[in-house]
């Protein structure tokens, strides 16, 4: 009983020091809203992690510790309307959100950071690159089950604007519209890119909590910015580029309505 009860004050003690690290901030989007997020670490090399749609920044707590630890300087953000954030998830609310990020680049920027990459799941992964698209300081994406399509805002317009820098995809082998989303985005990067199939999890949130080697894949991509990276990738073939404003209309392309 009494080593029970010593190794869960234990986990408990462990448990609140990885969350001490974070620190609580606040700042405001461009039209006055009050934005939260917790940061963690320093440097000129920071990580922004963008949630999914209905959820919070706490999707994201193993991944944000463990890059605060491996000296990236990470920030945790709650999109408006979700989480601490202020303001609503309405059309206009999901609109925003791609100044929001930058408000947020920016407030890195203001830290010290030189560089900026943003890990998106999902809606995150969606708004993630069409910001980084108007944002040369963004260095590099990870899009975690990327949808082309989320809320209103559409991709197709960021993939000539986000150029050749790097880009990784993460996508769960059992989320057909993730697959199909991933390879229609794979097909058209000209820069270093890869596609990674997860076999465990059928969300971002399942994948990050129940694959314990995604957070060090994508902290290693991160790190190396995909330097030596081939544009082949695992299972690519099998998903098929296409042109991706005609999956968002469809959800099928050409190819595949006979079928």
């Amino acid at each position: 009983m009494r080593s029970s009860r010593l190794l869960s004050l234990l986990l408990v003690g462990a448990l609140s020091s990885a969350s001490a690290l974070a620190k609580p901030i606040s700042f405001t989007g461009a039209d006055g809203t009050r934005l939260s997020a917790d940061s963690q670490g320093s440097g000129s090399h920071a990580v922004l992690l963008l949630h999914a749609d209905g959820r919070s920044r706490a999707d994201f707590d193993v991944l944000h510790d463990d890059l605060g630890k491996a000296s990236f300087h990470s920030l945790a953000l709650d999109l408006r309307g979700h989480g601490e954030s202020a303001g609503t998830p309405d059309e206009a609310g999901y609109q925003a959100m791609v100044s929001d990020v930058n408000q947020a680049i920016a407030w890195l920027q203001a830290r010290g950071a030189e560089k900026v990459a943003i890990v998106g799941a999902e809606l995150g992964a969606t708004v993630g690159l069409i910001a980084a698209a108007e944002n040369k300081a963004v260095s590099n994406v990870v899009m975690i089950e990327p949808r082309l399509t989320s809320k209103g805002l559409r991709i197709s317009s960021a993939m000539s604007g986000y150029g050749g820098r790097p880009l990784l995809i993460v996508v769960g082998q059992s989320d057909e519209t993730g697959m199909r989303a991933g390879g229609a985005i794979d097909g058209r990067m000209t820069g270093p890119h890869r596609l990674d199939v997860i076999g465990k999890g059928d969300t971002a949130r399942e994948m990050l909590d129940l694959e314990p080697r995604l957070a060090s894949q994508i902290m290693e991509w991160i790190r190396r910015d995909g330097q030596n990276e081939a544009a082949a990738t695992s299972k690519a073939g099998e998903l098929q580029s296409g042109d991706v404003s005609e999956v968002e209309t469809t959800g099928t392309r050409i190819g595949e309505r006979s079928r």
